[in-house]
């Protein structure tokens, strides 16, 4: 990963991460899609952003949404869909081989979005464990899709 990606504005990736998460969670949609397109142009790659998961290098999503509970459900959520609008303004500028399309990026990132702020809403943890395994399913399909 490249240093530079993560210095958005004077602001590091996380905190930018949790300033889009903020929005969804204050209800704006709105607000949360014109960060995350300022903050896309400044990161000069996904796999930065996908760093975001990692527990060491990141702010542990990747884990945290393996044991989520109804304690935590609307934080992680809110995550989930800052990190999903993030990706979705990083969407590739054209097609690319193996179905790697443009549509195809666009839609398991608003999959991802929709399932995190599910996620974000659950109130039980019957709801909780079904929205996090629904991202998680997001997660691989995508990467199977576009990572090599």
């Amino acid at each position: 990963t490249s240093e530079a990606s993560f210095e958005l504005g004077g602001a590091d990736l996380p905190k930018t991460v949790k300033s889009i998460a903020d929005a969804f969670k204050n209800g704006d949609a709105d607000g949360a899609k014109k960060q995350s397109v300022a903050a896309a142009k400044k990161i000069e790659d996904v796999a930065d952003l996908m760093e975001m998961y990692k527990p060491k290098t990141g702010m542990n999503l990747q884990n945290l949404l393996k044991k989520p509970t109804v304690k935590n459900a609307q934080e992680l959520g809110n995550l989930g869909a800052a990190m999903a609008e993030l990706t979705l303004a990083k969407t590739p500028a054209k097609d690319a081989a193996k179905g790697r399309t443009k549509l195809a990026w666009e839609n398991f990132s608003k999959d991802m979005r929709d399932a995190s702020l599910e996620l974000a809403k659950a109130k039980d943890q019957k709801s909780v464990t079904a929205a996090a395994t629904k991202i998680d399913n997001i997660c691989t399909a995508c990467h199977t899709k576009f990572k090599d």
